[in-house]
């Protein structure tokens, strides 16, 4: 101590300087250290979770297991279980110690992207677990002066939803309320057996007529441009007076043997106040500041 203080004594000089870089090194330091709500803690779990309007078992045979059979290969697993419940699946893979979960995720989606699920099944989310995984910020869009949902639904798409996608560090955004425009078809049954076909040749001749492919090539002004075949079901008009073949040669219309209807459906319902609404939840990249992230959604 008495060599501490001896030194400090003769050497004003020297002392100041290393207390002006401490200073100077704090400063910098507190302007550069990143402002988070909870500790960026990642644990060796990825989640693959989709919902299926289905009961259990359905969700076990259609869901649940051809995405477990897709991941099973997968290097790095310690454990595979999954849970299939009414309408939902999840799938939880745990992690060697040494793998990283953001890396495993995009394998992960990789390979559920070719997976066959039922039509009616929704996109599977996957999802590492952690603090950081976590939402940010929590708000709600209501509609005001007599706006109902379909209105707040579109002026969200269009015009709020493309703003919060331009915030600076956001990562993605889930909505919940919003409501999704659907085609629903109601087939005749007598109808469709007088006419010899069933309802699988009917949906198969739907999807035919609604899919898009190339065509070939042809050569204008010198130029080899590609040409594809494009479907004209642009309309609800278009689709009910499509033209079917029937076994016996003859041509019957979708409208003859179908009712088809554009409804809206919400998987949650969300008010304020009792007028129409859309929960919003706002995800940030593990580099951006919270802080800064939450001041700059103003």
């Amino acid at each position: 101590m008495n060599k501490l203080t001896s030194f400090s004594m003769k050497n004003i000089t020297a002392v100041i300087i290393i207390i002006l870089i401490l200073i100077g090194g704090g400063i910098y330091s507190s302007t550069t250290l990143k402002v988070e709500s909870m500790p960026d803690i990642s644990f060796p779990v990825v989640l693959v979770n989709t919902q299926y309007l289905a009961p259990p078992k359905d969700v076990l045979e259609d869901v649940t297991k051809p995405i477990e059979k897709a991941v099973a290969s997968l290097e790095g697993i310690k454990n595979l279980t999954s849970t299939s419940s009414d309408n939902f699946s999840s799938v939880v893979i745990e992690l060697e110690q040494g793998k990283k979960p953001d890396d495993v995720k995009k394998d992960v989606e990789s390979l559920i992207s070719n997976v066959k699920l039922p039509q009616s099944s929704e996109k599977p989310k996957v999802q590492t677990f952690g603090f950081a995984s976590e939402p940010v910020y929590y708000l709600s869009i209501y509609g005001s002066n007599g706006m109902n949902q379909q209105e707040l639904d579109k002026i969200y798409k269009d015009v709020i939803l493309p703003g919060f996608n331009s915030i600076k560090g956001i990562d993605h955004v889930d909505s919940i309320g919003n409501q999704e425009s659907v085609l629903t078809m109601k087939m005749d049954v007598n109808a469709i057996n007088n006419y010899g076909l069933t309802p699988a040749g009917v949906s198969q001749n739907i999807k035919s007529a609604l899919a898009t492919s190339p065509a070939g090539s042809v050569d204008f002004n010198g130029n080899t441009q590609m040409v594809r075949v494009k479907s004209d079901l642009d309309s609800i008009y278009n689709l009910e007076n499509m033209k079917i073949t029937t076994p016996s040669g003859d041509t019957v219309l979708l409208k003859q043997i179908a009712k088809v209807e554009a409804i809206t459906e919400s998987t949650f319902l969300s008010r304020l106040n009792g007028q129409p609404a859309i929960g919003v939840n706002l995800y940030k990249t593990k580099n951006a500041n919270a802080v800064e992230f939450g001041a700059s959604r103003r």
